[in-house]
This record gives structure tokens, sequence and C-alpha cells, in this order.
């Protein structure tokens, strides 16, 4: 009996050992296909809401420099902003979502600052926001999903003084327009407030 048992030990280590090689071997996480195969496993876990499982399984993808060259990265780094904002994980999104802006990368840019923008209001530490504004004023007008988000944010901060600046980049027959031009009115009246006090 102690033989079956010390033999059944053996090849449980014999398989934990292969078990181990092949998780350690580098070469299975190289290349395009790997991570592009990665990257949709990722993207499923994505689109079908689970937010957690897809942060584990983009972790290595958006973490390891040797993949930031990959076609795909980005979207990779996209998703696991979004699934960390997601799952309420606001220090690790705004982390991703900043690597995001300051990649240059146009695709998600809009996205990226407008959550930048919603999670320095769930945290009340807006610092540094401002830097993320210039980037997208050097490429033009602003987006109007960001203008809204901003003078939302804005008015929460108590600075009512910035709103009217930003509402003139907004196209008056885009869908957000007037909502835009409510904040706008909001933050009118909290000058006039302020000044006749």
């Amino acid at each position: 009996e102690f033989q079956i048992v010390q033999d059944e030990i053996r090849a449980l280590g014999v398989k934990m050992k292969t078990l181990a090689t092949d998780y350690t071997n580098v070469k299975l996480f190289k290349g395009d296909k790997i991570f592009a195969e990665r990257l949709t496993d990722s993207e499923v876990l994505f689109v079908l809401k689970d937010y957690q499982r897809a942060c584990f399984a983009l972790y290595e993808l958006v973490n390891d420099p040797m993949y930031r060259r990959e076609p795909g990265y980005v979207k990779a780094l996209y998703y696991m902003a979004e699934s960390q904002f997601q799952t309420g994980n606001l220090v690790s999104a705004k982390r991703y979502f900043g690597e995001l802006v300051e990649g240059g990368d146009k695709t998600y840019l809009i996205d990226s600052i407008r959550r930048l923008v919603e999670i320095a209001d769930k945290r009340h530490q807006w610092e540094g926001l401002e830097r993320y504004f210039d980037v997208l004023r050097k490429q033009g007008n602003l987006a109007p999903a960001v203008v809204y988000s901003t003078v939302k944010s804005l008015l929460k901060q108590n600075r009512p003084e910035l709103v009217p600046n930003m509402v003139s980049s907004v196209d008056p027959q885009h869908f957000l327009y007037p909502k835009v031009r409510y904040f706008h009115g909001v933050a009118l009246l909290e000058l006039s407030r302020s000044q006749n006090k």
C-alpha cells in the first residue's frame, strides 16, 4: 500500500512539473496570433459585461512591456480601463485611461477623457484634468460629450466661472447642446448669485 501511494505521489509530481513548465514557457505567450487570441477572449468577456474576468484576462496584455507594440494593444488598454471603471476600481481605471490619453491614439481619446472627468467627480479629485483638456484643445474644439461632462464637473467643483467659455464650442445642432445650455444657464445663475452676495 505504501508503494502505491509513493508511486501516485511521484506521478503527481511529474504532472505538476510539466504543468509548471508549460505555464512559465514564455514562447506560449509571444507572437501576434497568441496576443490576438487572448485579446479576442478578453473582448468576449468585455462584451458580455464580465468585467472582473476581463480585468484578469487583460492584466498581462496591458502590463507586460513586450506587448506594447502589438496591434490591438490600444484596444486591450481601453478594455482594461473600462473594465476597471465598471468594477469600481477607479484608481486603476484612472491610470489606464490616462495612459490612453498620453499615448495619443485618437480612437479612444474622447471616451477616455470623459471617463477621467467622471472619475475625478466620483473621487472629488479634480487636479490634473486641465492637461487632458489641453490635449483635446490642440486638436480643435472639445467634443460635445467631453464639454457636457466637464461643465457638470465644473459645477460640482463650484467653478461656474469656467463654464461659459466651454459652451461655445458645442454645435447647436448636436443632441447634447440643450443639456450643455442648461448647465450654462445654471452656471450663469450661480455667478449672478455670487455677485449679489
